[in-house]
């Protein structure tokens, strides 16, 4: 094989590395969490939180509930007993009865809306889950292909490596010196296949 031929050899060994490498360089990169991957967890951690707001409104009101019952049941107690005769005393206490009743009619209906929101949330978060849960799914799948062609191209281009070092040892020093220079200019071509011979890139 002439020093032309060898050089050619080595060349396309070069080439395959490089291009090999540039693919690892890529896989690399694609590894890690990915933009869809974080919007799904950022939608679902937007709602879960949501939720928690919702939820602790429908407790505040479901307190304010129990705590208008709370009132009104010695009132209504009160009103009934028989203790109390007076006619304007008896009024009175049927009129504070109504207003408190007429507030717990309006926080009924607060707690109502309160659990309903609370309802509905659960649902947003439930489908926002479900899809995280699908995502991730998909990407860790998606990960260990990338695992697995990572390491399919390291050992490619260990492999080629040695090819490489046992192709360069065939060549004298200064064949192989003006042949790393021409690469460097030359964008990785330095010797080219043309008309069936092979010359250096002028």
């Amino acid at each position: 094989m002439s020093v032309a031929q060898q050089l050619y050899a080595l060349q396309d060994l070069d080439l395959e590395i490089d291009r090999l490498s540039a693919q690892l360089v890529a896989v690399r990169a694609a590894q890690g969490e990915t933009e869809t991957l974080r919007e799904a967890k950022a939608a679902w951690q937007r709602d879960e939180a949501d939720l928690d707001k919702k939820r602790r409104i429908a407790q505040d009101q479901e307190w304010d509930v129990k705590d208008i019952q709370a009132k009104i049941a010695p009132l209504e107690a009160k009103l009934y007993s028989g203790k109390v005769t007076s006619a304007k005393d008896l009024t009175n206490l049927q009129r504070e009865v109504e207003s408190l009743k007429t507030r717990q009619s309006t926080l009924d209906e607060r707690l109502l809306d309160a659990l309903i929101a609370v309802e509905e949330g659960q649902g947003r978060t439930k489908s926002s889950r479900d899809h995280l849960a699908q995502v991730e799914a998909a990407w860790q799948s998606d990960q260990a292909r990338l695992h697995t062609e990572e390491a399919t191209l390291q050992q490619q281009v260990a492999a080629l490596q040695e090819r490489r070092q046992a192709q360069a040892a065939l060549l004298a020093p200064a064949s192989l010196s003006i042949y790393q220079r021409l690469c460097q200019t030359k964008s990785g071509r330095a010797v080219v296949l043309h008309a069936n011979q092979i010359e250096f890139v002028a």
